[in-house]
């Protein structure tokens, strides 16, 4: 076994060639059917070599990981075309895994890159610390503290998973249990909650409706500069890959900005003044706004919640 893969090797020796394939592999059918579509003369001996071949190195087995961009790169059509297109609008290709993959997946990638193209073949890597349980240890199997992140999706939900990946500083150690999850999920809850009212509160809106900028009212003009700076500030941070701003950013925007300031302010409007009210209309023009931006914003972290939103 060569990192996790099984490794078969037909090698020939100075006397009396190689076994045939399936030979001393146990007795298990599916490595002998494998072998035997290796060599076209299954059964006969391999030519012998001029003397023993010398063993392979051990960094050799990181060779089918290392060479997977090319997949991408050269093999598959759809897959390429996405990948010049990233390139072209972004330039920007990134590699993320933790501090052990140094040695292993990012320099395997680098020098199969190098070999068969020329160049790497990211542009960032990024080296992000260990899931630790809730009170700072490793997780093993034998310690019985892994979370198995498929029960925690089915009993949270996958959004619950994302946020808590996305929120935690990945640059240092994160620590995750049951209580850190229900943090986790109440502060989902509450950005969720934010895009209900402002759903609720478009279901008689279109774009036709839209104010012009230049005719929303004072506080409203007030509030779209203010989210705008923070959308900004939100897009900054996704360049930085500073993902847990980015998702400390979204929560402040949905806790603090909307829930207890502006929509505070605008709901007089939205459930007194008649339906195509002026005032009325503004609001929802700057809640659409809102809305269409911070779903995009949020979409990398929130994807099933931002495909809801679309849909």
């Amino acid at each position: 076994m060569g990192g996790g893969h099984p490794r078969p090797l037909l090698r020939g020796v100075r006397r009396g060639g190689a076994r045939p394939p399936g030979d001393g592999y146990g007795g298990r059918p599916h490595a002998r059917a494998g072998l035997r579509r290796l060599v076209p003369a299954a059964g006969r001996a391999l030519p012998a070599a001029p003397g023993d071949l010398p063993p392979l190195r051990p960094g050799r087995v990181w060779f089918d990981s290392g060479s997977t961009h090319r997949a991408i790169q050269v093999t598959h059509p759809t897959l390429r075309e996405a990948w010049a297109r990233a390139l072209a609008e972004d330039g920007r290709v990134l590699y993320f895994e933790g501090p052990d993959q140094h040695r292993g997946w990012f320099n395997s990638s680098l020098m199969v890159g190098i070999g068969a193209s020329g160049r790497a073949p990211y542009t960032d890597v990024l080296t992000h610390g260990w899931v630790l349980d809730a009170t700072g240890r490793a997780m093993h199997k034998s310690l019985g503290n892994v979370m198995a992140p498929g029960e925690v999706v089915a009993r949270s939900g996958a959004d619950i998973v994302r946020w808590w990946a996305m929120a935690a500083d990945w640059r240092s150690d994160v620590r995750v249990g049951d209580e850190i999850l229900q943090r986790v999920a109440d502060a989902y809850r509450k950005v969720r909650n934010t895009f209900r009212f402002l759903l609720g509160n478009l279901s008689d809106f279109s774009l036709a409706d839209a104010v012009r900028e230049d005719e929303l009212t004072r506080v409203d003009l007030a509030f779209l500069d203010h989210f705008r700076a923070t959308m900004l500030r939100v897009e900054q941070a996704y360049r930085r890959f500073e993902f847990h701003r980015v998702a400390d950013d979204i929560l402040k925007i949905c806790v603090e900005d909307l829930s207890a300031v502006y929509l505070d302010v605008a709901k007089d409007r939205l459930y007194v003044l008649a339906a195509s009210d002026p005032g009325r209309r503004s609001v929802q023009t700057v809640l659409w706004r809102v809305l269409h931006d911070l779903a995009i914003a949020a979409s990398p972290i929130l994807a099933f919640t931002s495909e809801e939103i679309w849909q």
